[in-house]
């Protein structure tokens, strides 16, 4: 028989077990002040509540850190319930971290969105990016990020690069942005900008100076409709990344591998599109894919490095 006294120390005892192993919840906050003060106090296994509203003009640096078994959930009160607007800048400088079920609407990309800046196993996820534009992309991708996710979101009407990974001389100090993953995402109505610059994923920057670096970005699982920024639809300008099982439909715009080496492009399906798959670069792997009612080529071969 257990006595009154040793049943409320055993139950203490396992609601505190469970704190740890499960953390704490906080929120749900409604402004970027509480917000501030709250990620302060976040540890391995809590989660951020944001409270259900409209939100503009927040300025956050995500600089906090999980574990592979206990990461830190950032979300909104209910799924879709916080919308961001204005403009807004989370700058991920911590690990593991999962930042779920947002809207982004009406954002003015003076500069990039959400950034991976040297983060590492962070996910963005179940989020929605719609009718928004600027100079700088929704999801930036900086030297030193490592092995982070985008998956499950939905870009629409973006008049900016939707992801775009960036290679600079900062990769020497910091490392190279290696691992990072962006699967099964919706890109949809990507008005065209008739000029440079506006490619719905770009990996790497400044192919001739920076080509050879070797960045193992995956690509796939994602549909493409009416992606129509510029000539190219997903860019390519540095090595080691595969683009696999991707959807591409009624696009103006190609999968280009500007330069780069040692892709791979394979198993794609390109239906009603302006053109297939161009090619730069050296020791590109094309396997499996199906062009369909191509209004341009279907494969182009280039030579050197455009």
């Amino acid at each position: 028989m257990i006595r009154p006294l040793s049943l409320f120390v055993f139950c203490a005892y396992c609601s505190l077990l469970s704190s740890v192993l499960n953390g704490a919840n906080y929120g749900p906050v409604s402004s970027a002040k509480s917000f501030s003060e709250v990620l302060k106090r976040a540890q391995a296994g809590d989660t951020i509540i944001i409270a259900d509203g409209r939100y503009e003009d927040w300025s956050v640096e995500l600089d906090i850190t999980g574990t592979a078994e206990m990461p830190i959930t950032l979300r909104s009160e209910s799924p879709k319930g916080a919308t961001f607007s204005g403009v807004n800048h989370f700058n991920i400088v911590g690990s593991f971290l999962t930042l779920s079920g947002f809207i982004f609407d009406k954002c003015k990309l003076d500069q990039n969105l959400l950034e991976f800046q040297g983060a590492y196993h962070c996910r963005i996820e179940d989020s929605v990016f719609q009718h928004s534009g600027g100079r700088q992309a929704v999801i930036g991708i900086k030297a030193g990020s490592r092995n982070n996710s985008i998956t499950g979101c939905r870009f629409v009407d973006i008049a900016a690069r939707c992801v775009n990974l960036h290679i600079n001389e900062l990769i020497y100090e910091q490392g190279v942005p290696t691992g990072n993953v962006i699967r099964n995402n919706h890109f949809q109505d990507i008005p065209p900008a008739n000029e440079n610059g506006r490619e719905t994923i770009k990996i790497g920057t400044n192919q001739p100076t920076f080509g050879h670096v070797r960045v193992n970005t995956l690509v796939e699982s994602n549909t493409f409709l009416r992606c129509d920024g510029e000539a190219e639809i997903i860019s390519n300008k540095c090595a080691g990344n595969i683009y696999r099982d991707n959807v591409f439909n009624h696009c103006k715009g190609e999968l280009v591998m500007r330069g780069g080496q040692d892709c791979q492009i394979e198993s794609n399906r390109f239906d009603g599109c302006s053109g297939g798959i161009r090619l730069c670069g050296t020791g590109h792997i094309v396997r499996d894919n199906m062009i369909i009612n191509s209004r341009g080529t279907g494969i182009r071969f280039y030579f050197g490095m455009t």
